[in-house]
């Protein structure tokens, strides 16, 4: 749509770099999406991504984790 979103921006700022690599997203540490602080963001790939968030699921269900 030819928009950035601020806390894209603010990573790559971040991380030196001047776009997100393919495969790649700026997560939010603290998971507030309002919270574009630089500390609060890092890159991440997308696999890391969806298995550090599987992870903190598997963690607010009880459930042992895969490397407990």
């Amino acid at each position: 749509r030819g928009r950035t979103l601020e806390h894209i921006i603010v990573g790559c700022l971040k991380y030196g770099i001047t776009a997100l690599p393919a495969g790649h997203i700026i997560h939010h540490i603290d998971h507030s999406t309002d919270n574009n602080a630089p500390e609060n963001l890092q890159l991440m790939t997308i696999s890391e991504h969806v298995k550090y968030h599987r992870e903190c699921r598997r963690k607010e269900r009880g459930a042992p984790s895969k490397h407990s």
